[in-house]
């Protein structure tokens, strides 16, 4: 289990013998996110940038780019499309080619606030952002369009941050968790 905490922090914990088997400052500022891909792993941090990390070689930082002009707070993986999105402090939305050394597809001004965290549908055609500003937003993976805001006056969503998503396989819904001590669950129409 990888274990990212304050500081630049990066420790790695065996689950079956609940030991630290790897424990290392990699940068003096906090660690946000984690992805992984294959046999890499993404890291965004508080420095504005990503790190790429072999998974079998933690203690190397294989590559690193600064990502946004403010934190990187949330990471995702598009499989089909290959692609690496990031969101961050900025308020922006970020898409990176991940068979062309990270160059930027696309950077989108997705919030008002922090992107706090990404979450990619079951079927991988869309995925959905939560934002500082208290909104969710739904939209196309491969064309990067907005398809649809969920906000308090409109869906009686939440009323502070959104904090959290976690898209579920079963019913195509998503849960979402904010700072209004709320935990909503929504089901998502993608019919067009």
């Amino acid at each position: 289990m990888w274990v990212l905490a304050a500081n630049g922090w990066l420790s790695l914990i065996d689950t079956e013998k609940l030991t630290t088997s790897f424990s290392r400052q990699i940068h003096s500022e906090n660690l946000r996110s984690l992805v992984f891909h294959v046999d890499q792993a993404f890291i965004g941090s508080s420095d504005h940038s990503i790190r790429q990390y072999g998974i079998d070689s933690p203690d190397k930082e294989t590559y690193q780019w600064e990502a946004h002009s403010r934190s990187v707070f949330s990471l995702l993986i598009h499989p089909e499309a290959h692609y690496l999105m990031s969101g961050g402090m900025d308020a922006q939305l970020a898409i990176w080619d991940l068979k062309q050394e990270y160059k930027l597809i696309r950077k989108i001004p997705a919030h008002y606030f922090t992107v706090n965290d990404l979450a990619l549908s079951p079927s991988n055609d869309y995925f959905m952002t939560a934002s500082r500003d208290k909104t969710l937003k739904l939209w196309d993976a491969y064309q990067f369009e907005l398809l649809k805001v969920i906000d308090h006056p409109r869906n009686k969503g939440h009323l502070h941050s959104v904090n959290k998503l976690l898209w579920l396989n079963v019913d195509n819904s998503v849960i979402s968790c904010s700072d209004d001590k709320r935990i909503i669950r929504w089901i998502v129409n993608t019919t067009r």
